[in-house]
């Protein structure tokens, strides 16, 4: 076994590697912006309880997704595009793109926020049965342009090499201006208005994305006077990408709206709180898809399988060991963790050791989304991301109904792994031959 100053020496000459150190930053950045969340969630389901927390997730779940639909994948073409032409040194197409893409968003999302508010709520609320008017989904369509404009301007940030400043922008800062926002909301007495807390939360993610922006504007005061770009080759690539993306979160979203129609908003409640600690366990994954994603689009643009390969294992080996601790903790004690949230909260223990052995498979897996992504394979991408979502429905449908949030849970880990597990057999696969490789 290796002595202290041998450690010590490995850990030298880890932090001494640039995407190792900044590897390190971006997951200091995320844990201090999952603290913040983590802290915002507690709150509010001791303020709002159950049933205000799951109005509140229900909310946003249904915003994201909105966001995430008017976005059409773009984002990610935006990132690796930006981020090869930033490697080349062609900023007068990065800036092209990046205008490009940005107009489009906007008018999409905003088309999505209004179709949302007087359209899409009303239907949501007939589904959910609850008896209650849309007024909570209505108000998610506030959210919706925030949320799209974000993800284009960090995406901005990072392709251009702003990692780490984009990653504070990308949720630690809006969170903590919404923790404040509650805080005030409690002061005042107002904790019996989940309402009035989201429309506060659109808010502050608004004040984000302005911030966002005029980072990029700063960063890019250099680059060359950008290019004229077409639409239509942008979107002729990111359509499937959005399929992907969406297909991923409207498996979660099917499983609240299942749990609301069959039981109610307090289950939607339990759930959410779980399936949200899980998520500090992939807080590794999140963390290092966003650092990885530009190393391996940039990789890709120049023809290095070796490097991608070489990334893709290592983030395998660093979310494996970032994710482990958590992972020990949320199986040995998952009632202790759920009461810090509530006592109505407690139930849901079962469910939460589920999900957390879903995130097994993640974790062993490393970022083999990104690397699908970013070197052009969103044929299979989008293959394989419907092939996860015909499971958790199929799944979700039959066992929601009978188990609860317990048939909940297994749905969503029974996805999870479908979904990665078949990922990192085509990604093996197609990274034995050249970078060209077309798997259609």
């Amino acid at each position: 076994m290796p002595g202290p100053a041998v450690l010590r020496a490995r850990v030298a000459r880890a932090l001494g590697d640039r995407n190792n150190r900044q590897t390190a930053i971006a997951f200091a950045i995320r844990l201090f912006g999952a603290a913040a969340s983590f802290g915002f969630n507690t709150i509010v389901a001791r303020e709002f309880g159950a049933a205000g927390t799951g109005s509140f997730a229900l909310a946003l779940t249904t915003a994201t997704i909105a966001s995430t639909l008017s976005l059409v994948g773009l984002d990610y073409i935006l990132l690796r595009t930006v981020a090869g032409d930033v490697r080349v040194g062609d900023t007068a197409a990065a800036g092209g793109t990046i205008r490009k893409v940005a107009a489009l968003v906007g008018g999409m999302s905003g088309s999505a926020a209004v179709l949302l508010a007087f359209v899409g709520a009303p239907i949501l609320a007939w589904i959910l049965d609850d008896g209650r008017d849309p007024t909570m989904l209505r108000l998610a369509a506030l959210a919706v342009v925030p949320l799209a404009m974000m993800r284009i301007a960090v995406t901005s940030l990072r392709g251009s090499g702003i990692v780490l400043r984009a990653q504070f922008m990308d949720g630690p800062l809006p969170m903590l201006l919404t923790l404040a926002c509650l805080a005030v909301l409690i002061a005042s007495g107002r904790t019996d208005d989940i309402a009035l807390l989201f429309v506060l939360y659109a808010a502050m993610t608004a004040m984000g994305t302005i911030t966002a922006w005029l980072m990029f504007r700063r960063q890019s005061r250099g680059w060359a006077p950008p290019t004229a770009m077409s639409a239509r080759p942008l979107l002729s690539r990111s359509w499937r990408i959005s399929l992907t993306v969406l297909a991923a979160m409207v498996a979660d979203w099917l499983i609240l709206l299942v749990l609301g129609r069959y039981f109610g908003r307090v289950e939607v409640g339990q759930f959410r709180v779980a399936w949200q600690i899980t998520s500090l366990i992939g807080l590794v994954i999140t963390t290092l898809d966003v650092v990885v994603g530009p190393r391996l689009a940039a990789a890709h643009r120049t023809g290095s399988i070796a490097e991608v390969r070489g990334i893709w294992a290592n983030s395998a080996k660093i979310m494996t060991l970032g994710s482990l601790p958590l992972l020990v903790v949320v199986l040995a004690v998952p009632e202790l963790i759920l009461g810090i949230f509530g006592p109505e909260f407690v139930v849901a223990a079962t469910a939460l050791r589920i999900l957390a052995l879903g995130q097994v498979v993640n974790m062993l897996t490393g970022s083999v989304g990104a690397v699908l992504l970013m070197t052009g394979r969103e044929n299979w991408s989008l293959r394989l991301a419907l092939l996860s979502l015909g499971a958790l429905g199929v799944s979700g449908l039959l066992l929601v109904p009978a188990y609860g949030i317990v048939g909940a849970a297994i749905a969503t880990a029974l996805g999870s792994t479908v979904r990665n597990a078949t990922m990192t057999v085509l990604a093996l696969k197609q990274l034995r031959g050249p970078a060209s490789t077309d798997p259609r």
